[in-house]
C-alpha cells in the first residue's frame, strides 16, 4: 500500500465584506473622477505534498472568484473562475485519494443563497476539473477510510414534505 504524507498548511485571508474596493482618480484629458476596480485578496495559502508544494491564490474581481494554482516556481498550473457572482469560494484542500490513485484539490463553493457545490482537481490532467457536484441545499464531504471520497448532499424536497432529500456520492 502507497503511502503518502500530505501536510497542509493554509494562511488565511478572507474578506467577505467590500468585495470590490473602489478608488476614485481623474482622468487626465477631463479631470472628471474615475473608479477602478481592484481585485481583493480572498485566499492565499500553500498546499504541501512532501517536500513540493502548491500555491493558492482567490481574487475577487468585477464580482466573481477567480482561484489560481501555481507550482513552486510560481508557474500557473490553473486558473478557476466563479460560474457566477453568486457563486463564491469557500475552501480548499489537497487529498490522497486511494481509490483514484494521486493526490487531488477539492475546493467547496456557495451556490446562491443556501446551496454549494464540491469541485475536484487532478493538476496532471489536461483537462484539470475531474469532478463538480452542485446542490441547491447543502454539500459536504469525506474520505472514508482514505480510500474514497464521498459527498453527502441535501437534494430536492420529497413531495410530501419540506425536508430535502439526502443523496450520497461515492467517488471515484
Amino acid at each position: 500500500m502507497k503511502t503518502l504524507v500530505i501536510a497542509l498548511i493554509v494562511t488565511f485571508f478572507t474578506s467577505n465584506c467590500f468585495a470590490n474596493q473602489v478608488k476614485e482618480s481623474t482622468n487626465s484629458s477631463d479631470n472628471k473622477p474615475v473608479s477602478k476596480r481592484s481585485n481583493i485578496v480572498l485566499h492565499y495559502g500553500r498546499l504541501y505534498v512532501g517536500d513540493d508544494f502548491y500555491i493558492v491564490t482567490v481574487v475577487k474581481s468585477e464580482g466573481m472568484d477567480k482561484m489560481s494554482i501555481y507550482d513552486n516556481q510560481n508557474k500557473e498550473l490553473l486558473s478557476f473562475s466563479s460560474d457566477s457572482v453568486g457563486n463564491s469560494f469557500r475552501t480548499v484542500e489537497l487529498k490522497y485519494v486511494e481509490a483514484y490513485g494521486d493526490v487531488v484539490i477539492i475546493t467547496t463553493w456557495s451556490k446562491g443563497a443556501h446551496g454549494s457545490m464540491i469541485r475536484v482537481f487532478d493538476l496532471k490532467k489536461p483537462e484539470p476539473l475531474v469532478l463538480e457536484r452542485s446542490s441547491s441545499w447543502s454539500t459536504d464531504y469525506y474520505i472514508s477510510d482514505g480510500e474514497s471520497l464521498n459527498i453527502v448532499q441535501k437534494g430536492d424536497m420529497n413531495d410530501d414534505t419540506v425536508i430535502p432529500k439526502d443523496y450520497n456520492l461515492k467517488w471515484p
